[in-house]
């Protein structure tokens, strides 16, 4: 008998030297090991995920109307009144007119910067007409302070420089067109677009009409911001006419970006009619952002008229973007019978997203009517991304009532996407109460996806000595295999680098194989370690099948103290399968003292 084992050894050595197998069933193990880990490691995340999702979603919401409010107050405020002003006055030779620039000095002007003073000196060089001069000091300083605070000033004044100094119009139009494309806030934008239209015009009159176009263009801008400018004006006087003034300026403006202007002015009036027009331009503008903003308008008036409004725009067919915008809007006032339409929607809307927004918008009014909606959601809407939105709205208000809600659709929802949800949902409430529910789920769940987010669930709870001893007790004692091998993997991120002695204790304790190699699996990532721990086990243990995945998973270790301990199995392991697996890590480590070691058992097997 021992001919025929060291025949079988020597034919296997062979086969390792001679014919080069790239994968062995030790790689084979090794590799479905690291996968099954990355299974459950991905599966552990996925709950996290959604439920970040669902914050984001809110977030994302509350952004959009942050936003609105922002643009709002940017769109209606006036100039503060400017302190530290210099006057600069330019005499244009053509026209005769004089053109006066404000240079800005604020209180953050450090008289000591080295850019400060560099730009002084080029400045100067402009104040007294030296426009060579003050070209190369100019291009100099860009060079010189290309983060500078002054560069904006510079280009202009280098823009301004090249056309006194008698180049080209072409190359002084372009310099400004260049300019007000990288710098259209800056304070020099107005004189810039002012010497572009007056340079443009100058070409088009020579006969180069491609400038025409351009002119007009800038023409047209400036006089609807000036347009605007004087309607911010009459709206703070309050004037009635101004409001009749704004509503055609918003009816033949093309511009978007005056056209979003325009609808927060006209939010400003406290006029019926101003309903009915941001009515019309939230269902018709061209643009989805001045759809929305006009929605955002509506909400801040506050009216039954608007709630009205609010109501038609999501019950209609226009841009789902401007819909879900008018439920968040809805959601945030507190006028009576919002609660059963957007109860309403979220159960019956098609639309998944919207249908959502709806059980979102709910999910923002903290009122006990508010939490039955929502839980009617969850009974009877027909989109199961509503459901779940329902479940993540409930465990943001982490009341007792709302727990109550989740554990019942933990336990009975016969949906399992459903009922996992609930359990994530459940484990973020991160308390002893919550816990005692996952323990419940753990125990009474009729569906083992279910059971398996628990103990996921249970596993993410943050330090929880009552969630560890869980997790130890499911491992060791609990019916289902598959639960049991969670467990153990859920109570990896518990472990420190001196805790194997539960792993073995589990090992020793568990009667299924599986679970023995999952905590097998995990000993092995202690690396050097765990060969000491790995060499008592192969000792002691009587499942082959275990001994034979120790085996492999010395190969994770790196460490030529594996080497006696395999060539100890070869020789002596009661099991065929566990020698020949010994065989091939030996092979796999690869080590020259694995190389040493599988030349002598191949000699030894020669000679015999």
């Amino acid at each position: 008998m021992l001919k025929k084992v060291n025949r079988c050894t020597a034919l296997i050595l062979m086969t390792l030297f001679v014919t080069g197998i790239a994968m062995s069933s030790a790689q084979v193990h090794v590799e479905l090991k690291k996968h099954e880990k990355e299974h459950d490691r991905l599966q552990r995340k996925s709950h996290e995920l959604e439920s970040e999702t669902h914050r984001l979603e809110i977030r994302s919401a509350g952004l959009s109307e942050e936003l609105s409010s922002l643009e709002s107050l940017e769109a209606l405020s006036s100039l503060d009144a400017l302190e530290g002003l210099d006057v600069l006055e330019t005499l244009d030779d053509e026209s005769g007119i004089f053109h006066t620039s404000l240079i800005i000095h604020t209180d953050d002007d450090d008289p000591q910067d080295e850019s400060a003073k560099a730009y002084q000196k080029a400045y100067n060089l402009i104040l007294d007409e030296k426009w060579a001069e003050a070209l190369t000091s100019l291009e100099s300083f860009l060079k010189a302070y290309p983060r500078s605070s002054y560069r904006d000033d510079a280009l202009f004044w280098q823009c301004y420089a090249k056309e006194k100094s008698g180049q080209s119009p072409e190359d002084s139009f372009e310099c400004y067109n260049n300019f007000l494309k990288r710098y259209s806030g800056s304070k020099w934008a107005d004189d810039a677009k002012h010497n572009l239209i007056r340079i443009g015009q100058q070409l088009a009159k020579a006969g180069k009409t491609e400038y025409k176009a351009i002119v007009q263009s800038m023409e047209k801008s400036n006089d609807e911001e000036l347009s605007l400018a004087a309607l911010y004006a009459l709206e703070n006087i309050g004037d009635e006419r101004a409001l009749e003034t704004t509503m055609e300026l918003y009816d033949k403006t093309k511009n978007e970006n005056i056209r979003g202007k325009i609808v927060y002015i006209l939010g400003e009036f406290e006029y019926p009619q101003v309903v009915t027009k941001l009515y019309d331009i939230a269902l018709n503008d061209p643009s989805t952002g001045v759809q929305k903003k006009a929605v955002y308008a509506l909400e801040c008036i506050e009216t039954e008229q608007a709630i009205t409004s609010l109501k038609k725009i999501i019950e209609s067919n226009t841009d789902s973007e401007v819909r879900k915008a008018a439920l968040y809007a809805l959601g945030n006032t507190d006028f009576p019978g919002i609660i059963p339409f957007l109860r309403n929607v979220a159960i019956n809307e098609t639309n998944t997203t919207l249908a959502k927004a709806a059980t979102y918008a709910l999910g923002d009014i903290d009122s006990p009517e508010a939490s039955e909606a929502l839980s009617g959601v969850l009974k009877e809407a027909k989109s199961t991304e509503a459901q779940k939105a329902a479940i993540h709205s409930l465990a943001d208000r982490e009341d007792a009532t709302s727990l109550a809600t989740l554990r019942t659709i933990a336990l009975s929802e016969s949906n399992p996407q459903l009922a996992k949800t609930a359990v994530y949902a459940i484990g973020d409430y991160e308390d002893d109460a919550a816990l005692e529910v996952l323990r419940e789920v753990l125990e009474s769940s009729p569906h083992i996806e279910t059971k398996k987010a628990a103990v996921y669930a249970i596993g993410d709870l943050d330090r929880n000595v009552k969630a560890k001893e869980l997790l130890y007790n499911a491992a060791i004692s609990h019916p289902d295999e598959t639960i049991a091998k969670t467990a153990v993997y859920a109570l990896e991120d518990w472990l420190d680098d001196k805790e194997t002695d539960v792993l073995l204790d589990i090992m020793n304790k568990t009667k299924y194989s599986s679970v023995k190699k999952a905590a097998l699996y995990e000993i092995a990532d202690e690396g050097k370690a765990a060969v000491q721990i790995l060499d008592r086990l192969l000792q002691q243990e009587k499942d082959a099948e275990v001994r034979k995945s120790a085996v492999y998973v010395l190969e994770d270790t790196d460490s030529d103290e594996a080497v006696p301990i395999l060539v100890r199995v070869i020789n002596n392991d009661s099991d065929m399968d566990v020698r020949k697996a010994a065989i091939r890590t030996l092979g796999e480590i690869g080590t020259p003292a694995a190389r040493e070691a599988l030349m002598t058992i191949l000699t030894k097997s020669e000679k015999e």
